[in-house]
């Protein structure tokens, strides 16, 4: 599968299959993300706008030269029930149409930030430390009485369109076999199938065999010259 276009979300399996039950992405509340100063341009982004209430949608954009990364599985997910839901970028941003904002983030250093505050929307700026994220960002807004502070808010979508949007699932590597196949199960039932497996992120044993032959044959050649 190519990873240009690609979007991936990083989550817990419990929480996705919240989403296929209720044919919704359900989305928390940005004010109690870690990350505070993220927090505050977003309040400050709503203010701006009419007191229009937001949620945020945190996805990796993928690229050609990306690498399945630790950082994202330990500081996104859980160990046990953690999964990473890949989206087809095209199809998805089409599902969802005007409904939200889309659009990259921006990492700009505090040299670069006057330059980048004037050509990008405040949601979509992030400091420079949290580069590594890639992310890019889905801005659904709502009003105040479906979007309450402090409370889940459920975005409907169509029938099909987890079927039709997602392109893969990959599913943490301290998940037992056991839950991996009942999980493999259920994502059949709302017609989830292809590409769906295991991270090798602790142990990839193809891996392993390539380094051990290339050092092997590098011993070989040695013995051979002597």
């Amino acid at each position: 599968m190519t990873e240009i276009g690609t979007l991936s979300h990083y989550i817990k399996w419990s929480y996705f299959l919240n989403w296929l039950k209720k044919g919704a992405i359900l989305l928390g509340d940005y004010a109690k993300w870690e990350d505070k100063s993220d927090a505050a341009i977003l309040d400050a982004y709503v203010e701006r706008n009419k007191n229009i209430p937001i949620r945020v949608l945190c996805l990796l954009n993928r690229a050609s030269d990306y690498r399945d990364s630790y950082y994202h599985w330990e500081v996104y997910t859980n160990k046990k029930d953690g999964i990473r839901i890949d989206f087809n970028k095209e199809k998805l941003l089409k599902a969802l149409g005007n409904k939200v904002l889309a659009e990259e983030v921006q990492y700009p250093s505090n040299k670069e930030l006057e330059k980048v505050c004037k050509s990008t929307a405040l949601p979509f700026i992030k400091r420079a430390s949290y580069d590594s994220d890639k992310e890019f960002r889905l801005i659904f807004s709502g009003n105040k009485d479906t979007m309450k502070r402090g409370q889940l808010f459920e975005f409907k979508v169509k029938k099909d369109f987890f079927k039709e949007c997602v392109d893969g699932i990959r599913f943490g590597h301290f998940m037992s076999d056991k839950k991996f196949t009942e999980v493999k199960n259920i994502l059949k039932g709302y017609g989830i199938e292809k590409n769906v497996y295991r991270s090798k992120i602790l142990r990839y044993e193809q891996w392993e065999k390539m380094v051990l032959r290339f050092v092997d044959s590098k011993h070989s050649n040695r013995r051979n010259k002597k």
